[in-house]
């Protein structure tokens, strides 16, 4: 018995130790049922998440507000337009004049030399002489397109690189003119051929026009450091050869 109170009178000062604690309130343990809390008045995580929403949201607004800012991408960091915001002009490349004419394609072909003659006369036309040559005095590559309308001559040169139109010459004329057709029965790359067949050598220029009743190309080919004159028969395909 005694033993048993001298243990009850020794449990008593722990109690009481305990309940004071230094003076500090104990926490109430959280149950399983409590909610959790996150990001409440008092956390300083709500306001770390707070402030970084309204900076982000701050340079957002003021990059849709900058002069300056572009979210477009049109231009780059210097300013600069993007590649593609404009048309880039080129330069047309001047085709050699010691260039083998079996062997070239202009810029302008012979469809748009005859479109851009008629477009120059203004006029419904009959196109008698079609020449391509190269032209020491312009120091180009030149269409000359010979046309008659309404009692009016017309010589047009055109620039076979470039597309402009370097002279235009008018002449009233009572001449009755056949026209030429450079389609049929024969183009100018089928005179060509049957021409170097004949006289072997680079094509330096030709012309088709009406001579002695038909319709003939005149091919020159040079050999031996001379032009030679062939002429090929559009509608026969005979090949005469003038030394």
């Amino acid at each position: 018995m005694r033993s048993t109170r001298a243990a009850g009178l020794l449990l008593v000062p722990v109690l009481a130790l305990a309940g004071c604690g230094g003076g500090q309130e104990s926490e109430s343990p959280t149950s399983g049922n409590d909610p959790i809390v996150v990001g409440g008045d008092d956390d300083p995580s709500a306001e770390e998440t707070a402030s970084s929403e309204e900076t982000a949201s701050s340079e957002e607004s003021a990059g849709e507000q900058d002069p300056a800012g572009d979210s477009s991408g049109e231009q780059d960091a210097g300013g600069g337009q993007s590649a593609g915001s404009g048309d880039a002009s080129t330069e047309a490349t001047s085709t050699p004049a010691d260039a083998d004419l079996r062997q070239v394609s202009f810029a302008v072909d012979l469809e748009r030399a005859l479109q851009t003659s008629a477009e120059t006369t203004g006029a419904t036309e009959v196109v008698y002489a079609i020449e391509l040559d190269h032209s020491s005095h312009y120091d180009a590559w030149v269409w000359t397109i010979e046309t008659l309308a309404d009692g009016t001559e017309h010589e047009v040169e055109i620039d076979a690189d470039t597309g402009e139109v370097l002279d235009h010459e008018q002449d009233d004329s009572d001449d009755q003119e056949h026209a030429v057709d450079p389609t049929d029965p024969m183009t100018p790359e089928q005179a060509m051929e049957l021409a170097t067949a004949e006289v072997d050598g680079p094509v330096t220029g030709w012309e088709l026009d009406w001579d002695d009743g038909a319709a003939v190309y005149e091919v020159e080919v040079l050999r031996g450091g001379d032009d030679v004159d062939v002429t090929v028969d559009a509608a026969s395909g005979s090949v005469r050869v003038d030394d």
